[in-house]
This record gives C-alpha cells, structure tokens and sequence, in this order.
C-alpha cells in the first residue's frame, strides 16, 4: 500500500465547507495531499492526467450526479477506489453506489467526519489486497502458462476448461482457445477407453503418478505421454474436476530404443570391438572378437596376442588428464593377418574402447590397386613411346610409298619395298593400339571456366584438411574458356592440393590462383615446351618445407617419392603431368627448400 507521506486522494465535492472540512481531516490523519474539484467533469479529466489512490465522491455535483461520476471511473480505472459522500441518505442510491463498485457509502451526518478516515483506511487496505491477489494470480498464470510441462483441467466427461501454451503446443494446436473445443476423452486419447478406465481410478483414488498413455495429436501424429493427475472435490466430497501435469516422452522412448539398438551393436558388429580398463585389462570383447581368436585357434585367455603390445602404457596415456578425448592408432600382424586398430580413450569412464578391423583383404586390394597404377605409369610411358614410333613409322610408310610409285611392277625390288610397306603398317597399328591404351581414361573435352571447376574440388577438399592449414584463393574474374576433361582436371588439382596440404604437416597455408597468360617470349616457349598463344594458369602455392634442388628434376617421374615408406606412391606428379601433357598445357614449378613451393598448370585457352 502507498505510504501515507504519498497518498493522493482526489476530492469531488461541490459544497466549500464541506471540501475544507473533509481535506483537514485526512491531511491530519494520513498527511496525505488532497486535490479538490467541485465539479465532476474537470475532476474526471485531472483524473486522466494523474495517478490517485482514492477518490471521494460527493453525490450531488453541478454538472454530473455521482452514480454517473462512478461509472465513468470505474470503466477507465477499475481498480481506483471510490467512496461516495452523499447529504441524504437513499438506500436505493447506496444499493446502486455499490453495485457500481464504490467500496463504501457514507451519510453526511454529524459524526460523519470521524467515519471518513476509518472508511479510507478499509478502501485502502482492501485495494491492497486486491492489488495482491491479482499478482498472485498473475504469477500463477504466468507460471503455468510459461511450464515446459502440459498442464490442463478437464470435468469428470472429458471437456477440458483451462490448458496451457506447453499443453497447447504439445498436442499441435495453435491457441489454447482451439484446443478448448476438442474433448479429452474422444479427440486427444488415441483409445477412449484408457480414459475411462483412467477416470474410474481417479474416482477411487483421486491420484495417479507416472503413468503413460497415448495422445493423438492435431494432425494424427500419435505421442506418449507421461501423466499425473489428481481429482478436485467440493466440500461435499463430489468430484468437480481432473487436474493433470502431461510430459511428451515419445522422443525419450525413441532414445531409450536407440541406446537399446545400440547396446545391441558390438553384438552384431562384424568388427573387433573391446573395452580395456586404464591398466590395459580386457573388460568387454565382442562376439567378433571371440570369432577371430578361434579362427586363429586362441583362446580368450590369449586375447592379449592380438593386442599391441605396448597396450598398458597406451591406455595409461589415453587416459591421462587431457582436455579432450584422444584417438590412438596401431597396426598388429597376427600369423599373416594383418589387425588395424583405433584406440579411443573415455576418461570419465576410466576406459579405453577399441575398434578393431581386419586388414588383410584391404591391404591386398591396395597392393593389387598399387601395382594397376604402376601398370597404368607405364602404360602412359609406352604411350608416350608409341607416339614418337609412330612419327617415325610414318616416315617409312610414307618413303616406301613413294618408292612403289616409282617402281614398276616386274621391278626385283617391288615386293620388297611392299613388305617394308606392310610391316610399317602393321608396326603403326600396334602403336595405335598402345597409343589408344595409354588414353584410355580421357573421356569428352568441354569448353569450361576453370574457376567453377576448381570451386568444386575445393569444396570436397577443405574436408579432409587438418584444422591447422588454411586455403586462400584469389580467382581472375572473366577468364577464358578452356578445352579440358573435367575428371581428368579434378584428378591433376587432387595431386596438386593433396602435395601442398602434406608438404606443410599440420599447419600452413595453400593459395590457389587463376589468371590468364600470353606467351611470346622465345626464353618462356623454351622453358615452358608451350606453344605461343593464349594461357590459362592455375597457380597452386604452399608455405611447406620445400623441394631440394636435386629433386626437382625428377619430380615427374614415375614412382620417384621423398616421402615415407608407405605415404606415396609416387604416380601423383607423374599421373597430373600426363594429364596437363594430353590437354596441351605444362606444369612449372618452383620451389625453395624451407620457403615453399609453387605449381603453375598452363591450359591452352579454347579461343
């Protein structure tokens, strides 16, 4: 309640006496300040202007009378409490006063000047306590309305009365008003009979906790829902209502399935799957497992055999206070067999899982895939063979057809010359035949822009990058076209990247630029092997470790690798060379060990 020194009440009377006489009285008793209008309008308009916490009302006013002075207050400030004052006491006016909403009716009567401070006082208090109630109530609507939980009320019939947005929102209804006209037991029980057989509990028991039932929602869509509910009684003992609290759990139960279908995994898992402890003591292994150690005629007690051997001091290092979980990976040869292995570690857990997969067939397949690249190397170098052959074939087919022409017939010399004539040309078909071989994967040659191209592979690229190595690109705008195999160019950047991205480990950067070139110069033709004329250049930069000088004239060959046994096969450079090679254009690089290195692919412009 507002503190005497700030009460404002507005006084409406028209009689001087009595407006000075009531204005003393309630300054002495609440030091409150006192605004007196003696008529009604001006006071209806200060009250649209100010804020008061009382107004007395005198009944007979010049302009208006008070039952019509109340009404207006009422309809603009409801919660405003009124006193009427009134020379003669009506109890029909009284009646009317109150249903209007004054709070009290007080007859100017001798006395009456001792009543006002008292009936101030009750107005006051009892606007307090409405005032109060309704935040209660507000924070109650508020609370229930804002719950993450449903929240309704529904008669002993199934006809919901109140629901909140989360209940609302639940069952897929736009406003709790829509979702008011549906019935609880036909339209949101998927089988009317649960909730009969719901209400006959609440009946006897007027509780239920945690019990589940289906929903249908708006559009049909079934949900469980987790429910408690109890029954509301009058003093009679009647039953008037259901209150219930819902939880939608269909996605719970979707989970609880999922870690179920999961448990199941290591089970059904064609792979190697166990669990260690932090002192590297097998906890779990799957059926998997057990297979493979029977098929190498083990037994589970031999399960450390397949195992690395240093596994007790990996786990104690997975499992080392790190700020994240860390991978480790180990390959084991197991009589012939070959076991790759990731070890995960847990730390929460205090555990380490391990992923185990049996190589073998794989690393066949790779050394099967190896030997196909080689064959394909050498396929491209007898390729290259067979195309200077065949210049020189042409040579003879064309030498020994000008000899037949100029011999006759009868001459001795004839059916040699013919035979010469006939082997070349049989010599020219095999080496068409190489030539065919060693092109065989160069498929249909479009006009393209090669900034769109190469886009797309670095779109797949960025995917396979450590974090710490970054990609820049600085693209020419209105390049010419170029002719070229669009998988064949995906192939030559892949080299290109996958050679910048290793040469810098774990962190650096590649830039990749395109712009166009002319190329008159006799020293640039000569170094280049290019043709004169108009070049599209895509520049692949990296800020590694660098190319030695005594290696960059061999970087094109086949199966030459700086890098680690098993990191290279060494057709990458080779393979992306042959390609530029078939399209017309060139591969120059520059490199400076410790400073990086620089390809530069030239593609004939198409124009």
């Amino acid at each position: 309640m507002t503190s005497q020194a700030d009460l404002r009440i507005l006084l409406i009377e028209d009689d001087v006496d009595h407006a000075q006489l009531l204005s003393y009285c309630l300054r002495h008793a609440f030091e409150a300040r006192i605004l007196h209008h003696p008529a009604a309008l001006p006071a209806l308009a200060e009250l649209q202007n100010s804020d008061f916490d009382l107004v007395l009302l005198d009944y007979f006013l010049p302009d208006l009378n008070g039952l019509e002075v109340l009404r207006r207050c009422r309809s603009t400030h409801p919660a405003l409490p009124v006193l009427m004052i009134t020379g003669q006491g009506d109890e029909r006016i009284a009646v009317e006063a109150m249903k209007l909403g004054a709070c009290d009716y007080i007859v100017k009567g001798k006395d009456y000047i001792t009543i006002v401070p008292l009936a101030v006082r009750r107005a006051l208090e009892k606007a307090a306590l409405q005032r109060q109630l309704g935040e209660t109530e507000s924070r109650y609507q508020r609370l229930v309305q804002n719950a993450l939980v449903g929240i309704f009320q529904a008669t002993p019939t199934g006809r919901l009365l109140m629901v909140n947005d989360a209940f609302t929102r639940i069952l897929g209804y736009g406003q709790p008003e829509e979702l008011l006209q549906v019935d609880l037991s036909r339209d949101l029980f998927l089988n009317p009979a649960d909730f009969a057989t719901l209400r006959e509990r609440l009946a006897r028991r007027d509780e239920i906790r945690d019990e589940l039932h289906t929903y249908r929602r708006k559009d049909g869509t079934p949900i469980v829902m987790r429910e408690n509910m109890r029954a509301v009684r009058n003093a009679a003992g009647e039953l008037l209502h259901f209150e219930g609290i819902v939880q939608d759990i269909t996605q719970q139960q979707r989970a609880e399935s999922e870690i179920r279908r999961l448990a199941n995994f290591p089970k059904l898992s064609p792979h190697l799957i166990l669990e260690l402890n932090e002192w590297g003591g097998v906890q779990y292994f799957n059926p998997a497992t057990a297979a493979f150690l029977q098929n190498q005629n083990k037994t589970a007690e031999e399960i450390y055999t397949i195992l690395p051997e240093d596994l007790a001091s990996l786990c104690r290092e997975l499992l080392a206070p790190m700020p994240q979980r860390r991978i480790v990976q180990r390959e084991v040869s197991v009589a012939g067999q070959i076991l790759y292995y990731e070890l995960h570690s847990i730390p929460e857990e205090r555990v380490v899982h391990v992923h185990g997969l049996d190589m073998t067939e794989q690393r066949r397949l790779e050394l099967q895939l190896q030997q196909a690249r080689q064959m394909e190397s050498i396929g491209r170098l007898a390729g290259g063979i067979a195309h200077d052959f065949n210049n020189l074939l042409m040579g003879i087919i064309g030498y020994a057809s000008l000899m037949k022409d100029e011999l006759s017939v009868d001459d001795r010399h004839y059916a040699d010359v013919c035979e010469i004539e006939a082997a070349a040309q049989r010599a020219s078909e095999i080496t068409r035949q190489l030539l065919l071989y060693s092109r065989r994967a160069v498929g249909q040659l479009i006009d393209v822009t090669l900034n769109d191209l190469i886009e797309s592979v670095l779109e797949t690229f960025h995917r396979s990058l450590p974090a710490g190595v970054r990609v820049q690109t600085a693209f020419a705008a209105d390049l010419p076209k170029v002719r070229v195999d669009p998988m064949l160019f995906h192939q030559v950047m892949k080299s290109l990247l996958e050679n910048a991205a290793e040469a810098m480990a774990l962190q650096g950067e590649i830039t990749v630029r395109t712009y166009a070139s002319a190329h008159q110069e006799p020293d640039a033709l000569t170094q280049l092997a290019a043709r004169p004329g108009r070049f599209v250049v895509v520049a692949v930069q990296d800020t590694g470790s660098g190319i030695a000088a005594e290696n960059l004239p061999l970087i094109f060959e086949p199966f030459f690798s700086t890098k680690a046994v098993g990191k290279g096969s060494g057709l990458g450079l080779p393979t992306a060379y042959g390609i530029v090679r078939s399209h017309g254009g060139v591969i120059h690089v520059e490199s400076e060990p410790g400073k990086g290195t620089e390809f530069r692919v030239y593609f004939p412009a198409a124009d």
